[in-house]
């Protein structure tokens, strides 16, 4: 910023027209500056800036908030900086109004529970789970999870309560899901492979009493003071089931009742369990049914049910009379890539970006698949070269980029990918946008001090509305500092989640997702975002994935960069740190780049940087 206090003119020369002439890129002296002229009736503000790397929008948006910032402080002299606002008011009520997702409430006074047996009233016949060469029917699924409900009811399990649920994807877990949700209970989904420390943690946190387990896992359960139910054996022993009588069941769980319990990983290593009510998953659950599920025959579980993404598989096909199709192995990707190849039916497919590069590796030279999916990709950040990939083989197929913590109960943001690329694409971009807000969901881009930020000004991302979930469980601090009130008042949302990533709206009206908040990096007095620089590697075709992170303390600190791409190719790594000083501001380019084959992966399919 520099300010010229010598006077400034129009320079006028007889018989000659004069036009000013922007500097060309090289002949600037920094990426973006502001010089300040003084007249006699105001100032002049000329902005300079590299194309490369700022665009007009972005410079536009960098004017307005300056003008707003200079009226706030002229008419507010005495308020603290910190109070002030880089939008004008009515630029605000417009960012206000992007911000609320639409407001819907048809079908959302029913629970997931109950649609799912009034689903199997209208099909009883018809196939609803299927697992290798076995399977049940709508009314088989309804009969045994109603008898399961009758037996935990009798053992006075209700709402308030909940059952722990160790088990891999089976038919016996969905009767099991059903069953504890149709008792009033919550269910606590627990890890297969967890880790006996781990699980301990779980079952004490939850004050779990009785876990329904399948045998081949009862080695894993501490089963100290534990009441076990072998959960495989009893649902397959029909003499078992008939001693409860599904006509004996209490009444249908209230909107405010848990319907599970999801534990997530802690900053502190500890996990902390996230609270779902029936009115989130019900309302989540409505959303999805009416905006993504589309015409498919059913879902393909792939991820454990001890993730939220693994939510809209397990429940989204029974409430509509579709299949859920459960793997039979320890290698979900295997059959996936078998199913898909075939192309007998169409599915509702969750994924993490490591799973659709897993999917494509898999399915290798194909060209073209007919069959009409749904992908809803999320967990991570969707490369958008990926994502362009994926449509290529799957041309009739429909993709979303989703975007979500649990705390938000599944999701709260959502991208049609698939429209975005057929409009026509002439460059990829470096992120994909996470999208605009779901029905009844609120999402504000704030600064440190909850105020708005103008697009293209990242900040944190809260979350609000009906699918928020009701906090953490046994938690009360940790809860009382994530969920606030929320500072802009709205009887929509009276509490939000400050999910602690960052996001930016762009300036077609969707959010992008930049990374995460305790990600930040310090490198010579700048901050930084990792996630700006990774996805500028993601966009380029050659890798498949980055990471940047820091090394070093100090002044000695710096930024290195890892690559998923082709190893054997010498000049990779080289190659992408020229393209990334060429868009870049020289402290953000990391000071090597190194080419990997793969990256350990965490129990739920993502990234694990900590390995």
């Amino acid at each position: 910023l520099v300010l010229q206090n010598f006077e400034h003119g129009e320079l006028e020369l007889p018989g000659l027209t004069v036009e000013n002439i922007d500097l060309a890129d090289n002949l600037l002296r920094f990426d973006l500056d502001l010089t300040v002229f003084e007249r006699d009736d105001g100032l002049i503000l000329q902005w300079h800036y590299k194309k490369a790397l700022f665009n007009a929008a972005s410079i536009e948006a960098m004017a307005d908030a300056l003008t707003a910032l200079s009226d706030a402080v002229l008419n507010n002299p005495q308020c603290p900086i910190a109070e002030l606002s880089l939008l004008a008011p009515s630029q605000q009520q417009v960012l206000l109004q992007l911000s609320h997702g639409p407001l819907h409430s048809d079908q959302r006074q029913h629970s997931v529970v109950e649609r799912f047996f009034t689903s199997a009233s209208r099909q009883p016949q018809s196939l609803a789970l299927a697992q290798g060469g076995a399977g049940l029917s709508y009314q088989q699924l309804a009969t045994k999870a109603a008898r399961v409900a009758a037996y935990l009811a009798e053992q006075e399990f209700g709402p308030g309560q909940r059952i722990g649920l160790l088990c891999q994807p089976s038919l016996a877990l969905h009767i099991a899901l059903l069953g504890i949700m149709r008792s009033g209970a919550a269910y606590v989904p627990l890890p297969a492979g967890g880790g006996a420390q781990r699980l301990q943690h779980m079952i004490d946190d939850a004050g779990l009493e009785l876990v329904l387990v399948e045998s081949a896992l009862l080695g894993e359960l501490p089963v100290a003071g534990l009441d076990v139910l072998l959960l495989d054996e009893a649902v397959s022993d029909e003499a078992w089931l008939a001693e409860y009588d599904e006509a004996e069941l209490p009444a249908l769980p209230q909107a405010d009742d848990l319907a599970y319990v999801i534990y997530t990983s802690g900053s502190t290593g500890t996990p902390k369990g996230v609270m779902v009510s029936h009115r989130g998953l019900t309302d989540y659950c409505a959303y999805a049914l009416g905006e993504y599920y589309g015409e498919v025959d059913g879902s393909l579980v792939v991820t454990a049910h001890a993730f939220d993404i693994t939510v809209p598989s397990l429940y989204l096909p029974l409430l509509n009379g579709g299949v859920v199709e459960l793997p039979g192995s320890d290698d979900p990707l295997s059959l996936l890539a078998q199913r898909l190849s075939a192309g007998e039916r169409n599915y509702l497919l969750r994924l993490t970006p490591l799973h659709v590069q897993g999917l494509l590796s898999l399915l290798g030279d194909t060209t073209e698949l007919t069959a009409a999916h749904v992908f809803v990709v999320g967990g991570e950040a969707f490369p958008p070269a990926l994502a362009q990939t994926l449509q290529q083989v799957f041309p009739h197929s429909q993709i979303y980029n989703h975007y979500g913590p649990s705390e938000a109960v599944v999701g709260c943001a959502l991208f049609d990918v698939s429209g975005w690329l057929r409009a026509g694409v002439e460059r990829l971009p470096a992120r994909l946008p996470i999208g605009r807000p779901m029905a009844n969901t609120v999402l504000y881009v704030v600064d440190e001090n909850a105020q708005l930020l103008p697009p293209g000004v990242p900040g944190e991302l809260l979350i609000g509305g009906v699918g928020l979930s009701c906090g953490y469980l046994n938690r009360a601090e940790l809860t009382a500092a994530k969920f606030i009130a929320n500072p802009f008042a709205d009887e929509r949302a009276p509490r939000v989640y400050r999910s602690g990533d960052l996001a930016r709206w762009n300036s077609a009206g969707e959010l992008e997702f930049i990374g995460r908040v305790d990600d930040q990096i310090k490198v010579r007095g700048y901050r930084i975002e990792p996630g700006e620089i990774e996805s500028l590697l993601k966009a380029d075709e050659r890798v498949g994935d980055a990471l940047v992170i820091a090394r070093g303390e100090g002044g000695d600190k710096r930024l290195l960069a890892y690559v998923l791409g082709d190893a054997d190719d010498e000049q990779l790594g080289a190659s992408l740190r020229t393209a990334l000083s060429q868009r870049l501001p020289s402290y953000m380019v990391p000071l090597a780049v190194q080419v990997l084959v793969t990256w350990p992966l965490n129990a739920n399919g993502k990234l694990d940087r900590r390995a």
